[in-house]
């Protein structure tokens, strides 16, 4: 054996070729399989990548239709919104009864979830929101895609439909996506999507606390309104509805401002005519009249001031149903001014100066005052009558006399003076006996009323009189009483035969002949002084039947033997009655130039904390002083802030219709903004300019500056002023006004998450499509 092996020894040469050969050829079958491998390997993931980058880009096609769907579903939601909200206001009409149309939150959401469950389905399935019709659904999906040739819905297998909670789902949504290789790769992905109704409620009701009294006005001028200021713009303006001036509303020589009956909505709906104004009401006439017309509607104001400078001013009313707010005077100024008043008349501003008050405070006293000659004033229509004031006599913008009259006749003052014969002079006086009242020689006169019969009666103080310059530095000597009641008697005696006599018998007191002489000495006097100012055809006469309350008493002018003469008309005194009713309507008018709407039968005595408007509530503010904090109408109605950063004007105007926004920081614009000719109706919003009207107009025109109505018009409340204000056309003019702002309970719009609305689940890959 060992032979043997050394033999095989020998021979190991070949045995290592083979072996080499052997270890080459292992290598090569091992290294042809890890090349194998590798390959198939790295053919694999060629395959993995491309199909996950497949996969990644059908994603990102999910995620698109996602996107669009998403800002489909908001957009939705606001239309519904817009729509439910803007039918709060709207009327209806039943069995011939218009009424406007009052909602519960509850009816208002189901509104809203029920526009938003239709807007949904016809922008997918089309106008005719068929949702059985497939290819209407998938062609809207394929809308979304931004690259329709790698990518597109292909259909799905059913849809299930639930009106009653508002909600679409889409089972099965196939959607392939191609690669655009040498060989083409495909990735289906099924996906269910489902679109429904978020789970909120509005608070409509309470959301409506945005204040939309302005509705039923078509003027509102922060500044004020003129009629007609000039000759060749004079005209006969006709008002439908409100119109509220933040200062004084002027009516030219020429024109006339009439107050109609109300707006009639489809022939039935009256939305009654209404000013405001937080100044006067001015007609001063000139080479015409001007005048005022007022039918069943109300009127609040500062003032009224019919004529002045020779010019004539006439106010008419129609109705018994007219209501009248007068903070200060009823003045007639000019000559043969023709006044009727018709239903309440309410001057409601008093104050408590007595004969000797240093200024009088003449601005805060209602009362009617005829200054001007030959005037008529019939108020025989009248149902209720107040007149909180007095009738002051001014002698300087610093000093007046307060007089007893509610109803200040010119020409009946001098019964308030002393009279002459007991203005004497002193002993080191050379004048004569007496001295004429008033007087410029003040240091010659002694005073001794110890014998006239008004001091006897106790009706006036120990002195007796008051002193009171005039702007001509003469010294006038005027009565000066213990109080109002006593001055109010002091008037009775002159004005009504036999009233001296009782009061002298009710107060144990005797009177004398020289007591009647002197009484109808000045009763004569101020009867001569009258018919200075009237001609026989004059008559100022107030309703017998009326309730009438005031703090003076009132004097009629009545045709009798053949010349004007005074008489008293029984009125109801009280302090309580002429203070309460006087408070009620002082602040009913606070209330009013601030909400322009108020339940007038409602007793505001007692200022309120809340007030309701057109069934919202609203909380009144109180500064530290408790005086009421109240906007104005325009701060209520635009969002100033925002109008702020506004540099240029939007006007959209097309078919005789227009919604504008002027403002002055818009480039090139005036002062002043004239509606164009041809325009008819809409909203016109000026921010720091002038709005000038010269035609017709129905709608809204609200601005912080004035607004001139030219010629003869006739303007309108619009019917749709808020609708119009929703139109998307009109959306960027809406932003600006308050009533369309998002408020807390609205802003739960913008919390809604993109998964309350809409839902993609389910998903599954490469699954086969067969939807035949």
């Amino acid at each position: 054996m060992k032979k043997h092996f050394r033999r095989f020894r020998k021979d190991n040469k070949g045995v290592t070729l083979v072996l080499a050969i052997v270890a080459i050829a292992f290598v090569g079958v091992l290294g042809s399989a890890i090349l194998s491998a590798a390959a198939t390997n790295y053919r694999l993931k060629i395959m993995d990548k491309y199909s996950k980058n497949t996969f990644y880009s059908a994603d990102s096609i999910t995620e698109e239709i996602h996107t669009g769907l998403g800002i489909m579903c908001y957009k939705s939601l606001e239309e519904a919104y817009d729509y439910a909200a803007s039918n709060l206001g709207k009327y209806s009409v039943t069995g011939g009864v218009v009424t406007m149309n009052r909602y519960n939150n509850e009816m208002v959401n189901k509104s809203m979830k029920e526009k938003y469950y239709y807007i949904i389905g016809k922008k997918i399935f089309g106008e005719s929101f068929n949702t059985a019709d497939k290819d209407s659904a998938i062609k809207y999906f394929n809308t979304l895609i931004t690259k329709p040739e790698k990518a597109k819905v292909v259909g799905y297998s059913s849809i299930d439909v639930d009106a009653a909670s508002y909600t679409y789902t889409f089972k099965d949504v196939a959607i392939r996506y191609l690669e655009d290789k040498k060989e083409p790769y495909y990735s289906t992905i099924k996906i269910d999507i489902k679109i429904t109704y978020p789970d909120i409620d509005i608070d409509f009701i309470a959301d409506e606390k945005e204040w939309k009294a302005y509705f039923n006005y078509c003027l509102i001028a922060e500044d004020k309104i003129e009629i007609g200021a000039s000759p060749e713009s004079r005209g006969i303006v006709d008002v439908y509805g409100g119109m509220y001036s933040g200062g004084n509303v002027d009516v030219f020589s020429g024109s006339s401002l009439t107050l109609q009956n109300g707006l009639l909505l489809n022939g039935q709906l009256k939305v009654p005519s209404v000013l405001v104004s937080q100044g006067d009401i001015n007609l001063p006439g000139g080479s015409s009249a001007s005048v005022l017309k007022a039918g069943d509607g109300s009127i609040w104001c500062n003032g009224i001031t019919a004529g002045g400078d020779g010019g004539r001013g006439d106010v008419l009313y129609t109705s018994n149903q007219a209501r009248t707010y007068v903070a200060d005077d009823l003045s007639l100024n000019g000559d043969d001014c023709n006044i009727t008043i018709k239903g309440k008349y309410l001057g409601f501003g008093r104050n408590n100066a007595n004969t000797s008050d240093p200024t009088g405070k003449a601005s805060t006293s209602s009362a009617i005052i005829v200054n001007g000659r030959n005037c008529t004033l019939d108020m025989t229509d009248i149902n209720y009558l107040l007149l909180a004031g007095k009738a002051y006599v001014k002698l300087t913008d610093d000093s007046s006399y307060v007089t007893g009259d509610s109803m200040g006749l010119k020409g009946n003052q001098e019964i308030y003076l002393v009279p002459s014969g007991y203005l004497k002079k002193k002993q080191d006086s050379s004048d004569g006996t007496y001295v004429a009242n008033p007087t410029s020689k003040p240091e010659n006169v002694a005073i001794d009323l110890s014998s006239f019969f008004a001091y006897r009666l106790g009706l006036l103080t120990t002195t007796g009189y008051v002193e009171k310059k005039d702007a001509n530095n003469k010294t006038y000597y005027y009565l000066d009483f213990v109080n109002n009641d006593a001055q109010n008697e002091y008037v009775k005696c002159i004005a009504q035969n036999g009233y001296l006599e009782g009061l002298f018998n009710t107060k144990g007191l005797s009177y004398t002949n020289d007591d009647i002489v002197e009484m109808n000495a000045i009763k004569a006097t101020i009867e001569m002084g009258l018919a200075r100012f009237f001609d026989k055809n004059t008559e100022i006469k107030i309703a017998s039947g009326a309730t009438v309350y005031t703090s003076g008493t009132l004097l009629q002018v009545t045709k009798e033997s053949g010349y004007s003469s005074t008489s008293i008309l029984g009125t109801n005194m009280e302090y309580s009655s002429v203070l309460n009713a006087s408070t009620n309507a002082a602040n009913k008018y606070k209330l009013i130039k601030s909400f322009l709407a108020l339940d007038d039968t409602v007793d505001y005595t007692d200022f309120p904390e809340n007030v309701t408007i057109d069934g919202s509530i609203h909380k009144i503010e109180f500064d530290t002083s408790n005086n009421p904090v109240l906007l104005t109408p325009y701060e209520r109605t635009i969002n100033k802030e925002k109008l702020d950063t506004l540099e240029e004007n939007i006007i959209h105007n097309e078919n005789g219709t227009i919604a504008a926004v002027i403002t002055s920081k818009a480039e090139g614009q005036s002062g002043s903004y004239t509606i164009p000719n041809g325009v008819t109706n809409g909203v016109v919003l000026g921010y720091g300019v002038d709005i000038v009207v010269n035609s017709n107009f129905e709608g809204l025109i609200i601005t912080d500056g004035k607004i001139t109505v030219k010629g003869s018009a006739r303007v309108t409340t619009g019917t749709n002023n808020r609708a119009e204000l929703t139109l998307d056309v009109y959306k960027d003019v809406a932003q600006y006004f308050n009533a369309f702002q998002e408020t807390s309970d609205t802003n739960k719009l913008d919390e809604v998450e993109m998964n309350q609305l809409l839902n993609f689940s389910e998903w599954r890959k490469n699954e086969n499509v067969d939807y035949n």
